[in-house]
C-alpha cells in the first residue's frame, strides 16, 4: 500500500508535467479500497461536467514508449531491435514496465511505479494467480479455476519466448525474472487503458513503420495513465474519459458528496471478468453472468449454424461466440435477460438457442432452420414447440453439469472466508451459483409443467412419459391398455415401466405403444359408429397423429432404413412378434416398426426432470403438443 508521502510526490510529479487534479479532490489510500481519489470533507460537491484529473500523454506509459516512437519518449536504454520487431505491442509494454520497475529512482515513471502495487504485494494485486493454495480452493470447480491457469500458461510461454530472444541479443536478462514480468503483465491487465485513448498522438510514422515490421495495422494495446488509473471502478457511473492531441482527462457526469470516492466505469464487467482481470469483485454485480464454454465440432449438423449466424442480418456473432463461449443470465443482470418471447429462454443468447436447436434438431426441422436461412431470417424463427422443450432440456443438462462440477467442493471449503482473496473468491462464486441455481430451476419447472394438463383440462399435455402414456392409452381406450399390459409382460417379462426402463427397453416400449395407438385409431376409423362416446385423451391422441400425418410423418413408404437402426427394429419386431396379441394379427410388420421407432427418436428426447429424483432418472418423452 502506497504511503502518504509516495502519493504526495506522485501529484508533484505529475503536476510538474503537466497533469492536474482536481482541487476538491486528494489521493487516499487504505486497505480495502487501496489507492483511490475522494472529495475532500472541506469541499464542495462535485457537479456534473467536473474535470477530476488530468494526465499529459508525455506521462502515460505503453509499446510507444518502449519503442522511442514520435511524441513519446522511452528514458532509458532501448530494447533491441529485433526484440521491438518480433514481439506484440502488449508484451512489449509488459517487459518496459519490467525495465522501469528494475530503474527504480532513476526511472522517469518511478514516481508512479512505487505508488501502484509492489511485486511482493500478493494480495494487493488480488487476481487468482496470485492467490495462494488455501485461496485456489475456493475457485474449484468454477470457470475462473480453468481461466487463471490457462492465462498463466500463455504468459509463461510469452516470457520463455522473450528471455531466449533477448539473451540471444546480449541483453542482461538476470532481473527479469518471471515473477516480475507476472507482475507487470497484471498490472497491465487491471489499471491500463486503451490505446484508442491516443489516436490523436500516435504519428503516421509510428503507424507506417509498424505496418513495415508487422505486416498489418497497429493493434490496440494497453495504456498506463498516471493518476487517472487511480479511480475505482463502479458500474453504471456517469464517467467521460476526454482526450485530445495531448492529454486524457476524466470528467464526472455525476454529483459526488463531500467525502465519498469518486469512481470509473470500466464497462459492463462480469465478476469473472473483474476477478480475472482487476484483482477484485462486487457484491450484487448488475453485470454478473456465468460463461459457457462449448467445444463445438467442425462437422455434421453443427457445421451448418456458424455460416448461418454470420449470413443473418439479425445477429451479431463475436469472436468469443465463434470460439464457442456464451453468457448466461439471471433475472438480477441488468439487462433482465436476453430477449425473448420464451421467459425461460431469455437466459441465453438467440446464438446459443440456435446452436442447441442444431444440435436437438430432427431432419424436417434442419430443414426449416435451413430454410430460414435462405430467407434471411434468424435460423430459430418459427420453431417447433418439440425444438423449444428439446432446447431447454440439453440447456439445462449443461448448467447441471457446470453446477455439479462446483458445489461437489463444498466440503472442502472452510465455514467462511479467512483473508481478502478468499472473499473475493467466495463472492465470485456465490454468484456464479445463483445465476446456474435460478436457471436450472427456471428450465426444471418449465419442463415439469409439461408433462402436467393445463387449464385445458385431460389430454393438454404438451411432453408426454412413457408412465403418462400408458394411462393416457388406459383413458383413451382401456381394451387397448389392457391388451399392451399383456403383450409388455409376455414379451418382457414384466409391464413395469421403470424395470423396462432400466433393462434398456423404454425407447422400444414407445415404439410398441405407437403402434397400438395407430392400430386403435384405423380400426376405429374404419368401424365408426356415429353418435360414439370419445374422451380427450383418444381425441388429443387422434389429433396428435393426424397432425404427424399431415407432415407426412405416417407414411410407411417415408420411414427409410437407416442401416444403422435395422438391427434394433429387427429384434424388437422379433419379440413382439413372437408374442402377438390377437389384436395386432396381420396388423404389425417391419415398415410399422420402423415408422414408429422414426417418430420416437424424431418426436421425443431425453430428459432428466429432477437429478434428486434417483428412481426415476432419466426418461424418453415423446412430443405431443400442437
Amino acid at each position: 500500500m502506497a504511503s502518504l508521502g509516495h502519493l504526495e510526490d506522485l501529484i508533484q510529479w505529475v503536476t510538474e508535467n503537466g497533469g492536474a487534479l482536481h482541487p476538491s479532490v486528494e489521493l487516499s489510500t487504505d486497505g480495502i479500497n487501496g489507492t483511490c481519489l475522494v472529495v475532500r470533507r472541506d469541499a464542495e460537491e462535485l457537479s456534473p461536467g467536473t474535470c477530476l484529473v488530468k494526465c499529459p500523454h508525455a506521462l502515460s506509459m505503453s509499446y510507444l514508449n518502449a519503442t522511442n516512437s514520435a511524441h513519446f519518449r522511452s528514458h532509458s536504454l532501448s530494447f533491441p531491435e529485433k526484440f521491438l520487431k518480433s514481439f506484440s505491442p502488449k508484451i512489449i509494454t509488459t517487459f518496459f514496465l519490467c525495465q522501469q520497475y528494475l530503474l527504480h529512482e532513476k526511472s522517469f515513471w518511478w514516481p508512479y511505479i512505487r505508488t501502484i502495487p509492489q511485486p511482493s504485494d500478493r494480495d494487493a494485486l488480488g487476481t487468482p494467480m496470485w492467490f495462494s493454495d488455501e485461496d485456489k480452493v475456493w475457485l474449484q470447480g468454477t470457470n475462473m479455476e480453468q481461466g487463471y491457469l490457462e492465462r498463466e500458461v500463455i504468459w509463461r510461454q510469452e516470457y520463455d519466448e522473450v528471455i531466449r530472444e533477448l539473451q540471444s541479443e546480449g541483453w542482461d536478462t538476470s532481473g527479469y525474472t518471471w515473477e516480475l514480468a507476472k507482475w507487470a503483465a497484471t498490472i497491465l491487465s487491471s489499471r491500463s487503458f486503451i490505446s484508442a485513448l491516443l489516436a490523436e498522438a500516435i504519428s503516421d510514422q509510428d503507424r507506417n513503420d509498424y505496418a513495415r515490421n508487422f505486416g498489418s495495422e497497429m493493434p490496440s494495446f494497453p495504456v498506463l495513465f498516471p493518476f487517472a488509473d487511480a479511480l475505482n471502478h463502479r458500474p453504471l457511473t456517469k464517467i467521460e474519459w476526454q482526450t485530445g492531441p495531448t492529454t486524457l482527462g476524466l470528467i464526472t457526469d455525476d454529483e459526488v458528496l463531500p467525502g465519498e470516492q469518486v469512481y470509473n466505469n470500466y464497462g459492463a464487467k462480469s465478476n469473472e471478468e473483474l476477478l480475472l482481470g482487476y484483482g477484485f469483485c462486487l457484491p450484487s454485480n448488475p453485470f454478473d453472468q456465468f460463461s459457457l464454454k462449448l467445444r463445438l465440432p467442425n462437422f455434421g449438423p453443427i457445421s451448418i449454424i456458424r455460416p448461418l449466424l454470420e449470413a443473418s442480418e439479425h445477429t451479431s456473432v463475436t469472436k468469443d461466440m465463434i470460439e464457442g463461449i456464451y453468457f448466461v443470465r439471471g433475472t438480477n443482470h441488468f439487462t433482465k435477460g436476453y430477449e425473448s418471447s420464451v421467459p425461460e429462454y431469455s437466459a441465453f443468447p438467440p446464438e446459443l438457442r440456435a446452436i442447441f436447436s442444431i444440435l436437438v434438431a430432427n431432419p424436417d426441422e434442419l430443414n426449416r432452420m435451413q430454410a430460414n436461412a435462405a430467407k434471411n431470417r434468424f435460423p430459430t424463427d418459427g420453431i417447433s414447440g418439440r425444438m423449444q422443450l428439446a432446447v431447454m432440456n440439453q440447456l439445462l443438462m449443461a448448467l447441471r453439469r457446470k453446477y455439479a462440477a462446483i458445489v461437489q467442493h463444498d466440503a472442502r471449503l472452510p465455514q467462511k472466508p479467512a483473508n481478502a482473496c478468499q472473499e473475493k473468491a467466495k463472492v465470485y462464486r456465490d454468484g456464479q451459483i445463483q445465476i446456474l441455481r435460478e436457471t436450472i430451476g427456471r428450465l426444471e419447472r418449465r419442463l415439469k409443467l409439461a408433462t402436467r394438463s393445463n387449464e385445458g383440462g385431460p389430454g393438454s399435455e404438451e411432453l408426454l412419459t412413457l408412465d403418462n402414456a400408458l394411462q393416457f392409452l388406459r383413458h383413451a381406450w382401456r381394451d387397448a391398455y389392457d391388451d399392451l399390459k399383456r403383450l409388455l409382460k409376455d414379451t418382457f417379462g414384466t409391464a413395469n415401466i421403470r424395470e423396462l426402463r432400466e433393462a434398456g427397453w423404454e425407447e422400444g416400449v414407445w415404439a410398441i405403444w405407437l403402434c397400438a395407438v395407430r392400430h386403435q385409431i384405423e380400426k376405429r376409423h374404419i368401424n365408426s359408429v356415429d353418435g360414439e362416446q370419445t374422451s380427450p385423451y383418444s381425441s388429443k391422441l387422434t389429433g396428435w397423429l393426424r397432425g404427424l400425418d399431415e407432415a407426412g410423418a405416417l407414411e410407411l413408404s417415408n420411414a427409410g432404413h437407416d442401416p444403422s437402426e435395422e438391427e434394433a427394429v429387427m429384434e424388437l419386431l422379433g419379440l413382439v412378434q413372437s408374442n402377438e396379441q390377437p389384436w395386432l394379427q396381420g396388423s404389425l410388420n417391419a415398415d410399422l416398426v420402423r415408422w414408429a421407432s422414426r417418430v420416437v427418436g424424431d418426436a421425443g428426447f431425453k430428459v432428466l426432470f429432477d437429478e434428486r429424483d434417483e428412481e426415476v432418472g432419466i426418461q424418453h418423452v415423446l412430443y405431443v403438443g400442437s
